[in-house]
Protein backbone atom coordinates (compact mmCIF):
# COMPACT_ATOMS: atom_id res chain seq x y z
CA UNK A 1 0.00 0.00 0.00
CA UNK A 2 1.15 3.42 -1.00
CA UNK A 3 1.58 6.43 1.74
CA UNK A 4 -0.95 8.15 -0.37
CA UNK A 5 -3.33 5.48 -0.09
CA UNK A 6 -2.67 4.83 3.99
CA UNK A 7 -2.84 9.08 4.38
CA UNK A 8 -6.54 8.86 2.61
CA UNK A 9 -7.45 5.23 4.78
CA UNK A 10 -6.09 7.42 7.84
CA UNK A 11 -7.90 10.36 7.25
CA UNK A 12 -11.47 8.34 6.16
CA UNK A 13 -10.68 6.19 9.90
CA UNK A 14 -10.74 8.74 11.68
CA UNK A 15 -13.50 11.35 10.02
CA UNK A 16 -16.15 10.34 12.88
CA UNK A 17 -13.80 11.89 15.29
CA UNK A 18 -13.52 15.39 14.22
CA UNK A 19 -10.61 17.61 11.97
CA UNK A 20 -8.39 17.73 14.50
CA UNK A 21 -8.38 13.80 14.77
CA UNK A 22 -8.14 13.54 11.26
CA UNK A 23 -5.00 15.75 11.46
CA UNK A 24 -3.04 14.24 14.08
CA UNK A 25 -4.38 10.25 12.33
CA UNK A 26 -3.04 12.12 8.59
CA UNK A 27 0.43 13.44 10.30
CA UNK A 28 2.59 10.53 10.39
CA UNK A 29 1.69 10.04 6.40
CA UNK A 30 2.05 13.56 5.69
CA UNK A 31 5.69 13.91 7.38
CA UNK A 32 6.62 10.56 5.59
CA UNK A 33 5.42 12.10 1.75
CA UNK A 34 7.32 15.38 2.27
CA UNK A 35 10.32 13.64 3.34
CA UNK A 36 9.87 11.39 -0.05
CA UNK A 37 9.78 14.56 -1.78
CA UNK A 38 6.26 15.76 -2.01
CA UNK A 39 5.21 19.11 -2.01
CA UNK A 40 3.27 20.99 0.51
CA UNK A 41 0.71 21.80 -2.49
CA UNK A 42 0.11 18.51 -3.43
CA UNK A 43 -0.89 17.61 0.00
CA UNK A 44 -3.18 20.37 0.69
CA UNK A 45 -5.04 19.37 -3.08
CA UNK A 46 -5.14 16.04 -1.47
CA UNK A 47 -6.53 16.93 1.76
CA UNK A 48 -8.93 18.71 0.44
CA UNK A 49 -9.97 15.93 -1.77
CA UNK A 50 -10.70 14.42 1.69
CA UNK A 51 -12.91 17.33 2.86
CA UNK A 52 -9.95 18.42 4.87
CA UNK A 53 -9.01 21.89 3.92
CA UNK A 54 -6.14 23.24 5.11
CA UNK A 55 -3.37 26.35 4.06
CA UNK A 56 -0.05 25.38 3.40
CA UNK A 57 1.53 27.39 6.02
CA UNK A 58 -1.06 25.73 8.92
CA UNK A 59 0.08 22.26 7.39
CA UNK A 60 3.68 23.45 7.41
CA UNK A 61 3.49 24.52 10.89
CA UNK A 62 1.30 21.47 12.12
CA UNK A 63 4.32 19.03 10.71
CA UNK A 64 6.73 21.77 12.35
CA UNK A 65 5.03 20.81 15.60
CA UNK A 66 4.13 16.99 14.94
CA UNK A 67 8.15 16.70 14.43
CA UNK A 68 9.31 18.62 17.36
CA UNK A 69 7.31 16.37 19.53
CA UNK A 70 7.85 13.56 18.58
CA UNK A 71 11.42 14.18 18.56
CA UNK A 72 11.18 15.50 22.12
CA UNK A 73 8.94 12.17 22.97
CA UNK A 74 11.53 10.07 21.04
CA UNK A 75 14.63 11.20 23.29
CA UNK A 76 12.67 10.59 26.36
CA UNK A 77 11.46 7.40 25.49
CA UNK A 78 15.30 6.62 25.27
CA UNK A 79 16.37 8.21 28.52
CA UNK A 80 13.67 6.50 30.59
CA UNK A 81 12.83 2.96 29.25
CA UNK A 82 10.40 1.73 31.89
CA UNK A 83 11.14 -1.50 34.12
CA UNK A 84 8.54 -4.39 33.12
CA UNK A 85 6.86 -4.43 36.31
CA UNK A 86 6.50 -7.87 38.15
CA UNK A 87 3.52 -9.21 40.07
CA UNK A 88 4.11 -9.28 44.44
CA UNK A 89 4.60 -12.42 45.46
CA UNK A 90 4.30 -13.78 49.36
CA UNK A 91 5.50 -11.46 51.68
CA UNK A 92 5.64 -8.87 49.37
CA UNK A 93 2.69 -9.09 48.67
CA UNK A 94 1.17 -9.15 52.25
CA UNK A 95 3.31 -6.06 52.95
CA UNK A 96 1.82 -3.82 50.08
CA UNK A 97 -1.39 -4.94 50.91
CA UNK A 98 -1.13 -4.14 54.48
CA UNK A 99 0.82 -0.55 53.79
CA UNK A 100 -2.29 0.30 51.44
CA UNK A 101 -4.75 -0.82 54.31
CA UNK A 102 -3.62 0.56 57.65
CA UNK A 103 -4.70 4.22 57.94
CA UNK A 104 -1.60 6.46 58.57
CA UNK A 105 1.39 4.63 57.56
CA UNK A 106 2.67 3.83 54.13
CA UNK A 107 5.32 1.57 52.58
CA UNK A 108 8.81 2.62 53.64
CA UNK A 109 10.55 4.77 52.06
CA UNK A 110 14.72 6.16 52.02
CA UNK A 111 15.20 7.84 55.29
CA UNK A 112 11.64 8.08 57.22
CA UNK A 113 11.59 4.88 59.66
CA UNK A 114 8.74 2.50 58.96
CA UNK A 115 5.50 2.62 61.14
CA UNK A 116 5.89 6.60 61.33
CA UNK A 117 3.01 7.88 59.97
CA UNK A 118 4.69 11.07 57.15
CA UNK A 119 3.11 13.82 58.94
CA UNK A 120 4.64 12.99 62.43
CA UNK A 121 7.69 12.33 60.38
CA UNK A 122 7.33 16.01 59.07
CA UNK A 123 6.67 17.43 62.73
CA UNK A 124 9.72 15.58 63.91
CA UNK A 125 12.14 17.01 61.10
CA UNK A 126 10.67 20.42 61.66
CA UNK A 127 11.43 20.12 64.93
CA UNK A 128 15.17 18.80 64.87
CA UNK A 129 17.41 21.59 65.95
CA UNK A 130 20.01 22.24 63.37
CA UNK A 131 24.24 23.21 64.04
CA UNK A 132 25.29 25.00 61.15
CA UNK A 133 28.77 24.02 62.55
CA UNK A 134 27.74 20.53 61.95
CA UNK A 135 26.18 20.97 58.61
CA UNK A 136 29.25 22.29 57.09
CA UNK A 137 31.35 19.90 58.28
CA UNK A 138 29.59 16.98 57.06
CA UNK A 139 29.36 19.01 53.55
CA UNK A 140 32.84 19.00 53.79
CA UNK A 141 33.68 15.66 54.82
CA UNK A 142 30.76 14.43 51.34
CA UNK A 143 32.38 16.86 49.11
CA UNK A 144 36.12 15.67 49.92
CA UNK A 145 34.84 11.92 49.22
CA UNK A 146 33.47 12.89 46.24
CA UNK A 147 36.31 14.73 45.06
CA UNK A 148 38.07 11.68 46.19
CA UNK A 149 35.48 9.05 44.43
CA UNK A 150 35.47 11.28 41.17
CA UNK A 151 39.41 11.32 40.93
CA UNK A 152 39.38 7.46 41.06
CA UNK A 153 37.46 6.89 38.65
CA UNK A 154 39.66 8.92 36.06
Amino acid sequence: MTALKSLRHAVQDASEMGRRAQMRAALPYLDDLVKRGTTYEILVSELSKLAMPVRVESLRMALYRWRKLNRTNAAEAADHTPAIPRPLQGQQQAAAVGALTSGGSRPTAVGIPPGVPVREYLRQLRNTPVDPDEEARRDREWRKAQTVRNNGEK
